[in-house]
């Protein structure tokens, strides 16, 4: 499984200048005991694991060399 790099659309302005997170979606399944109809599951689920705040033009470097590999 390949996990792909993506980045916030919305830009933060702050003290440092501009920045965007950086995130890799991360596909997991978790299995409940019992859900609201009262039958047990696995549940394939993604999560936004955030790996760091960047200023926009050295994120998408990152993100490209990333997901060339």
């Amino acid at each position: 499984m390949k996990l792909k790099l993506e980045r916030d659309k919305v830009i933060s302005g702050t003290e440092k200048g501009d920045l965007v997170g950086v995130y890799v979606k991360y596909p997991h399944f978790r299995e409940d005991e019992q859900d609201n109809d009262g039958m047990k599951g696995v549940y394939h689920e993604v999560e936004d694991v955030l790996l760091g705040e960047f200023p926009p033009e050295q994120a998408d470097k990152i993100i490209s060399l990333w997901n060339e590999l």
